[in-house]
């Protein structure tokens, strides 16, 4: 037996072939828990599954989700990958996991964002969204994923139905994100505006009213995506700005929307901003995590801010103590190896990002 992988880059997307000796190989090293796999081995092996046919890939990340004992790091990043596969076999497995209070913040976020990725527009998935965003228990960050992605289902499920010409055209970045990017014809001023605009200090109320909360969360975070698009220095800093400063969102979820598209962009404008989210032990921890990681893609794309990044990365990969919540401060120092194997990899001069075993060959392809 062998394997399909696609894997994505930048511009093309490409298929290997690898033996089930090398699946096997992956499987192993993306299920030990222990230290002799490395988190950040762990999180290649990830990717070279995610890029997998999905009758292989799927029972794999499902049992990672499940059985992880340790990294909720890991666990998110599988959720993260079941939405980017867009397979409805993940839906009821997203949906416990979305509505389970014992789980961690970040991987009931990303399963809820997940199932706004897969669109699974089923009564079981659009009610469990609904639930969420009412819930008064659920933190705010979670009930605007569900939100945004009763938006997002909302409007596939309408595309379809129709047979939209006017549908979002595919992410530049291969990523399936959470919102469509605004008009590209829209002025950076107004995207500015857009985004930096408003006072939304008390986020989502428990009787808000779900379409009203998304199109707002909807609106910045179509500024975000035609910022991120756009790529110029001047939108880097408008994303900078969201981030810290007098004009930082209250949204802990739209700042880590922020620092995630940042390090798509690879722009060295980004670095300090990025440094300083990093560094800020009262910042929400998903957007330190989304920091970090966006840290390694940016210093791994430009030389001139590598130094400061890498000191940066090091300094809380090292750290006991960044976060008082100890679950909290291992995603930290997780986020912070995997960030400095990204950038070790591109000192490397090694193009792609998962493991491949007998090819030695990896690809890049995270979407958060």
């Amino acid at each position: 037996m062998s394997a399909a992988v696609d894997v994505e880059g930048t511009a093309a997307v490409v298929q290997l072939t690898l033996p089930s000796s090398s699946v096997a190989d992956i499987t192993q090293k993306l299920h030990d828990a222990t230290e002799a796999t490395p988190i950040a081995l762990r999180h290649r092996c990830l990717f070279s599954m995610r890029n997998m046919a999905t009758d292989i890939a799927f029972p794999v990340l499902a049992q990672t989700l499940d059985s992880e004992p340790r990294s909720q790091l890991l666990r998110h990043e599988v959720a993260y990958a079941l939405g980017q596969m867009r397979s409805e076999k993940a839906s009821a497995m997203l949906r416990e996991v979305a509505t389970n209070p014992n789980e961690h913040a970040m991987v009931r976020h990303e399963a809820a964002e997940a199932l706004g990725a897969i669109a699974d527009t089923s009564e079981e998935t659009t009610q469990t969204l609904q639930a969420l965003v009412k819930s008064p228990e659920a933190p705010r960050e979670l009930r605007e994923t569900a939100a945004l992605a009763i938006r997002r289902m909302n409007k596939r499920k309408a595309e379809a139905l129709t047979e939209s010409a006017n549908a979002a055209a595919p992410s530049p970045y291969l990523s399936v994100d959470p919102a469509d990017p605004l008009d590209p014809s829209t002025s950076t001023e107004t995207l500015e505006q857009t985004l930096l605009g408003g006072d939304d200090e008390g986020g989502i109320s428990a009787d808000a009213n779900a379409e009203d909360v998304a199109n707002d969360l909807e609106r910045r975070y179509g500024a975000i995506f035609a910022l991120r698009d756009r790529g110029s220095d001047d939108c880097a800093r408008v994303l900078c700005r969201s981030l810290v400063g007098d004009v930082r969102n209250p949204s802990a979820l739209l700042r880590h929307e922020v620092a995630y598209v940042l390090g798509q962009m690879e722009n060295a404008e980004a670095t300090d901003t990025l440094v300083a989210c990093l560094s800020d032990d009262d910042e929400h921890v998903m957007v330190r995590h989304e920091a970090a990681e966006a840290l390694g893609a940016v210093a791994a794309s430009n030389s001139t801010c590598r130094d400061v990044a890498r000191s940066a990365l090091e300094r809380f990969r090292s750290s006991a103590e960044t976060t008082a919540d100890a679950v909290d401060a291992l995603i930290v120092r997780e986020s912070c190896e995997v960030a400095l194997d990204l950038l070790a990899r591109e000192e490397r001069g090694e193009f792609e990002y998962v493991y491949i075993p007998d090819t030695k060959r990896s690809v890049s392809g995270k979407r958060e």
